[in-house]
C-alpha cells in the first residue's frame, strides 16, 4: 500500500468526515474541494456538473477549457488507475475529478474517491501527494 502524504495540505480546512451536516443537495453543482467530498459522501456519486472526458470530447473537446463546449462543466467521473500505488489498494475503482477548474483551465487540484467505501482524497499537484478528506 502506498502511502498518503498530509504535508502542507493541513492548512485546508476540509469538512472530515462530518458531511451530515453539510449544506449540499443532490441537484445542486459544486467544483470546491470541500463540497465535492461532502456531496460524494453523501450522495455517492459525482454533482451533475461533471462530464467524463468521453462526454466532453462527444461535445467537441480536444483538452484545456471545458467552458467553450460545456458551460458551466467540469471533467469527473474516470477511473484513476492507482498504477503508482499512491491510494491504497483496492477491489473498487478509484474515479477522479477536476477541483475548481469550473470551465476553466483544469489546473492540478483533483478529487479522487473510491467507489467502494466512497474514502475522498484530495491532490493539489496533480496526483504527487493526497490527503483523506
Amino acid at each position: 500500500m502506498g502511502s498518503v502524504s498530509a504535508g502542507f495540505f493541513d492548512f485546508l480546512n476540509f469538512g472530515g468526515d462530518s458531511h451530515s451536516n453539510s449544506n449540499v443537495v443532490e441537484d445542486g453543482q459544486y467544483c470546491t474541494a470541500d463540497e465535492v467530498a461532502a456531496y460524494i459522501k453523501e450522495f455517492h456519486k459525482l454533482p451533475s456538473n461533471y462530464i467524463t472526458k468521453s462526454e466532453a470530447r462527444n461535445l467537441g473537446w480536444q483538452g484545456g477549457p471545458l467552458k467553450n463546449y460545456a458551460p458551466g462543466k467540469s471533467i469527473g467521473g474516470d477511473t484513476f488507475t492507482n498504477r503508482q500505488h499512491v491510494l491504497p489498494d483496492s477491489d473498487s475503482k478509484y474515479i477522479e475529478c477536476d477541483i475548481n477548474a469550473n470551465g476553466t483551465n483544469r489546473g492540478a487540484e483533483r478529487i479522487v474517491y473510491n467507489s467502494g467505501n466512497y474514502k475522498v482524497y484530495y491532490t493539489a499537484d496533480h496526483y504527487n501527494t493526497f490527503k483523506e478528506i
